[in-house]
């Protein structure tokens, strides 16, 4: 749960610098959409070392929890979001790996 309020701080804060540093582009739903965008590219860039796969992913999650957090006009239910998907990501872990080891 730290590491998604953590990224959704980062996030937001991102989006509020993009809106204070060019209002006319990123004010708005559609602006702050955009700015989303921008920012899961970024997220998603920042994930290269581990694989393409994982980069598009993550810029992928960055962006849907990006839009929650637009939609709602707040972090916390991106913030929800990302430890629930966090949390199963980690449960489902065991079955991954015992799934790998088998092929």
């Amino acid at each position: 749960m730290v590491a998604g309020l953590r990224e959704e701080l980062w996030r937001s804060g991102t989006l509020a610098a993009l809106r204070a540093l060019w209002p006319n582009l990123f004010e708005g739903q559609d602006g702050q959409i955009a700015g989303v965008a921008l920012i899961a590219i970024v997220f998603g860039f920042a994930h290269l070392r581990l694989g393409l796969l994982a980069a598009a992913m993550a810029a992928v999650l960055g962006f849907l929890l990006g839009i929650i957090m637009v939609v709602h006009q707040s972090i916390w239910p991106a913030v929800i979001a990302h430890g629930m998907f966090d949390a199963t990501s980690f449960a489902f872990l065991p079955t991954a790996l015992e799934h790998l080891q088998h092929t």
